[in-house]
């Protein structure tokens, strides 16, 4: 075949000597020296890592014996590329073949960087009471949360509870990633709130007005009595006169220096209106409008009546009317006709009022 043998140094024993075929054109038989006809390779790692446990890769640099070489990893199929991506940590056998039949077998290993990281909300000061977002997020997906200590908290293992504190609190917050770790802690400082009293509920009747009597802090910032509408005065101070014409609750709320706030409520009660003189009634014994109807619930203290013949003269009075005049005098009943009366009452507000007017009797 034309074959071109060639020397050895003699200092190459012969059980190094190794036959191999060379050259651009394979037609040279040659011997040669171990050193130089051996796979040998250097390798470039990538380690896997908290936040990808399949990031971890090895490149690997092939030298020596007859390229093109090919590539194995844990006894797998061998392959062209020198490159192995997706890999966990740990060892991983390589196994690299030359052209001709050199082979290499070594064990590489990739490694782990704990690289997780761990971000908070920063430290705060609120009002008290007042709540406090809490948020906690790594460079990770899939992270796991443990918020220490429970109290005051929405809930304690999600990355984003809600905090409510009344007195200055430290909260630690643990993530947690394919065996990583990390902690924080936030704190949050509590300032007061400003003392504020809306004062004693009241009731009125329908049509009239009542003063609210708020107390507080001195000087505050700001003073407001809500709903607006049907205050007549003292909005922004702690004294309001208001008239509602249904059952309402006032809210007083006061802001102190430290934009802190606190409110209070008053309810103001309305009753209806609860006089009605009837003008007639027909005292005939037949069970209906038998009796002379002044009231019709109970917004009075006490209602005063007096009834009087057309001279002048009384014919019916009592200090403390509840519905029960019969159209009789002395025990007998008086004669149809027109009669006067005048009811004075009094308010459970304290209001005093006097009525007069006409009343017929017609059996």
């Amino acid at each position: 075949m034309g074959f071109s043998p060639r020397r050895v140094p003699a200092a190459i024993t012969f059980q190094n000597r190794k036959l191999f075929v060379s050259g651009t054109t394979p037609n040279i038989l040659e011997y040669g020296n171990p050193a130089s006809i051996n796979v040998n390779s250097t390798e470039t790692i990538v380690n896997a890592s908290c936040t990808n446990l399949t990031a971890g890769s090895i490149t690997l640099n092939a030298s020596g014996g007859l390229a093109p070489y090919t590539y194995s990893i844990n006894g797998g199929a061998f392959q062209s590329s020198n490159q192995f991506t997706g890999l966990t940590q740990g060892p991983k056998t390589i196994t690299i073949k030359d052209a001709f039949c050199g082979t290499l077998t070594k064990t590489v290993t990739v490694g782990f960087n704990d690289n997780l990281s761990l971000t908070t909300n920063n430290d705060t000061i609120v009002c008290f009471g007042a709540p406090v977002q809490m948020l906690a997020s790594t460079n990770g997906t899939g992270a796991t949360y443990a918020w220490t200590p429970a109290g005051g908290l929405s809930a304690t293992n999600i990355n984003n509870p809600i905090a409510t504190v009344t007195s200055n609190s430290a909260y630690t917050v643990i993530a947690s990633l394919n065996g990583c770790a990390r902690n924080k802690t936030v704190n949050i400082g509590i300032k007061p709130n400003p003392t504020v009293n809306a004062g004693i509920d009241k009731t009125i009747v329908e049509g009239d007005e009542v003063t609210l009597n708020g107390t507080g802090i001195a000087n505050p910032v700001s003073i407001a009595w809500t709903p607006a509408s049907s205050i007549i005065s003292g909005t922004n101070t702690y004294t309001a006169v208001v008239k509602p014409n249904i059952t309402t609750t006032y809210t007083l709320t006061v802001k102190n220096s430290d934009n802190c706030t606190a409110s209070d409520n008053a309810i103001v009660t309305v009753l209806p209106y609860c006089i009605k003189v009837m003008n007639a009634f027909t005292p005939n014994g037949d069970g209906m409008n038998d009796k002379w109807l002044v009231t019709n619930g109970g917004c009075t203290t006490e209602i005063k009546v007096a009834v009087y013949n057309r001279y002048g003269s009384v014919i019916y009075t009592n200090n403390n009317y509840s519905n029960d005049w019969d159209g009789t005098y002395k025990g007998k009943p008086v004669a149809d006709g027109t009669y006067y009366y005048s009811v004075t009452y009094e308010t459970i507000t304290g209001k005093r009022i006097t009525l007069s007017g006409d009343l017929t009797i017609l059996r």
